[in-house]
């Protein structure tokens, strides 16, 4: 943090899709970064009460901008990052509501030599919301994701739904948030819904070796790009969309499909560009490429470029 400091940031944009979570000790000492002294960051509610964590005052980006991304598969730490930036007014969030995992378990050894993990308690953000979603049996909670995209709320911002009642919470500005399982974001980005089928099978089954293959073909040309910038504008300017369904057809015997093909042809030559620019210039590659094409960064760079006016 302090080298970005240093190098005169003054915004961050902080990425938690994905993210499964980790040490609850970690993610508090990532949001003591941004928060003002006695701030809630997260609470918990067991059978032997409620026990705060609080910011300690000294972190060194209180006045560093933020912004978040999260989406359906954030869970756990990453919802109580999200959560304790949206209620303290300290960061705006982007994205999808996350996935609403948010228990206290605690392992215990037993006479047999196993252990059994017993959940004690519950995770809340510093204005009340149980990070927790509700479930009354196991399938219900496996197959919650499955039913949002089925009841669209992961492809139609319209379709979020809330219980005015039972789910408004208040931010410590007095802004509305809700509550009923995982954060949701003050900026919605729904899923991409045109990923047809012919795109699952070249993403899913020849994206990967296509790019090895291509690179082998032009290595010459392109170990020349020295930064992700130089390579995604080289490679923005090939026709990777209609080399992948030419390798599709011939290696992986994956039948073309030139309707399918011309509906995602953008959005697959990014994501070609992204994974070529991984092989050669590992994760900060792939990330530098594949943002530029990202639905959740651009609204995220959007948001900046408006405060900035």
């Amino acid at each position: 943090m302090s080298v970005l400091k240093q190098a005169g940031a003054t915004k961050l944009i902080v990425d938690l899709r994905d993210n499964s979570g980790g040490y609850l000790g970690a993610c508090i000492r990532m949001v003591n970064e941004f928060l003002n002294k006695k701030e809630t960051i997260v609470y918990t509610i067991g059978r032997q009460g409620r026990e705060d964590s609080y910011a300690n005052g000294r972190g060194k980006l209180k006045d560093m901008e933020v912004t978040v991304l999260i989406n359906q598969w954030s869970a756990s730490a990453s919802e109580i990052f999200a959560g304790a930036m949206q209620d303290n007014d300290r960061g705006v969030i982007i994205g999808r509501r996350s996935f609403g995992k948010g228990l206290v378990q605690q392992q215990f050894s037993i006479s047999d030599s196993a252990d059994v993990r017993l959940t004690i308690a519950r995770y809340y953000t510093p204005a009340g919301r149980c990070i927790q979603k509700p479930y009354k049996n196991e399938d219900d909670y496996q197959e919650e994701i499955l039913k949002r995209f089925q009841d669209g709320e992961l492809t139609d911002t319209a379709k979020q739904k809330h219980d005015e009642k039972e789910q408004k919470y208040f931010t410590k500005a007095g802004r509305v948030v809700y509550g009923g399982g995982g954060i949701e974001p003050d900026i919605v980005v729904p899923v991409d819904k045109y990923n047809n089928s012919y795109y699952t099978q070249l993403t899913n089954h020849a994206i990967n070796d296509f790019a090895f293959d291509y690179i082998d073909r032009h290595r010459q040309v392109l170990e020349q790009k020295k930064t992700p910038e130089e390579l995604a504008a080289h490679l923005n300017r090939q026709n990777l969309a209609d080399e992948l369904a030419e390798y599709a057809s011939r290696v992986k015997k994956i039948k073309k499909n030139p309707t399918m093909l011309q509906e995602c042809r953008e959005k697959l030559g990014a994501r070609i560009e992204a994974c070529i620019a991984r092989d050669l210039m590992g994760n900060r590659g792939y990330f530098c490429v594949a943002n530029r094409s990202d639905a959740i960064v651009k609204k995220a760079l959007e948001k900046n470029e408006t405060q900035k006016k």
